[in-house]
């Protein structure tokens, strides 16, 4: 018996409609990951200029240019952060609004077809899920 058989809402739904949800919980996992990934580099950024800038002795117009320079670089990274942040909420917005749309059509419960979405999501793409 194979896994789509034994899933009592999603084997009932046709592929093509699967696919094209499939294919958004890739890409919403995609964005995540480099949300968390630039989380983590802004991080590592500002630890290096900790160490690296502050612990030394500049003179006060190279110092004052050098913060600067770190201030542009830690808002370009959060205003990407942010930027990447609404992109991942409105994919996993759309994710949850088509299985919605498939629960409605089919008359399944949403909450149970979410779970199974999420199964085999979680198990197939690993992620996040819905």
């Amino acid at each position: 018996m194979s896994e789509m058989e034994k899933l009592k809402y999603l084997s009932a739904i046709e592929k093509d409609k699967l696919n094209a949800t499939y294919i958004e919980y890739v890409r919403f996992k995609r964005i995540r990951y480099l949300y968390n990934a630039l989380t983590i580099s802004v991080i590592l950024v500002f630890g290096m200029y900790e160490v690296y800038v502050t612990e030394k002795s500049y003179a006060f117009t190279d110092y004052n240019t050098l913060k600067t320079v770190m201030a542009i670089v830690l808002g370009a990274f959060v205003f990407c952060i942010l930027l990447f942040y609404v992109f991942a909420q409105y994919k996993l917005k759309n994710i949850k609004n088509r299985i919605k749309h498939l629960s409605s059509i089919h008359d399944f419960k949403y909450t149970e077809l979410k779970n199974e979405f999420n199964m085999v999501m979680k198990t197939s793409f690993g992620g996040p899920g819905v």
